[in-house]
């Protein structure tokens, strides 16, 4: 799953995670923090699963977001550098 060390949980999902029992909402607390780091899902209730499926569905696009900058930025970079050292070939 994603290289960040970090994942972000939007206010949205206030009013489907208040609808969970604490046991319920503990779980999926638990199943994200399983997901992001590529570990079994647990076993979670049907409310559970479906607050699950909508927060796993943004956390996915926020990585794909946060690639595709990694990659700009990467992409970016490198030609700095590469007009650097055109500009220090060019100076000698």
């Amino acid at each position: 799953m994603p290289k960040k060390k970090s994942f972000v949980l939007y206010h949205d999902y206030f009013n489907h995670i208040y609808r969970l029992s604490d046991e319920e909402a503990g779980r999926l607390f638990k199943a994200l923090f399983a997901y992001v780091n590529d570990e079994p899902l647990p076993e979670l209730s049907s409310g559970a699963e479906m607050a699950f499926s909508f927060i796993r569905c943004q956390v996915e696009r926020d990585c794909e977001k946060y690639d595709e900058k990694c990659r700009r930025m990467q992409e970016l970079a490198l030609k700095r550098e590469e007009k650097r050292r055109e500009k220090s070939a060019s100076s000698y």
